[in-house]
């Protein structure tokens, strides 16, 4: 990474921040906000049937996981993941 552009990303505080979209729990089809926590499920009345619970990929819970194979997508931005530092 140049280093001008590092030096201004940590001037600014630049974080990536835990989401559903990079946790090792989530599901998503491509090109959707929407997928399917796998580590989450719930009983629907309607379909009477276990269910895992939608999510956004913006999202984040306390259970969240690294995954390991989303991170490394980022390349060196993997460095600037919240709580990583």
């Amino acid at each position: 990474m140049d280093i001008n552009k590092l030096k201004v990303l940590k001037e600014i505080n630049y974080t990536i921040k835990k989401t559903c979209n990079n946790c090792d729990n989530s599901f998503f089809k491509k090109r959707t906000d929407w997928g399917l926590c796998m580590d989450s499920s719930y009983f629907h009345n309607k379909h009477e049937k276990n269910m895992f619970v939608s999510i956004n990929r913006y999202g984040y819970c306390e259970d969240w996981k690294i995954s390991k194979s989303k991170i490394e997508k980022l390349g060196y931005f993997k460095n600037f993941l919240e709580g990583e530092r």
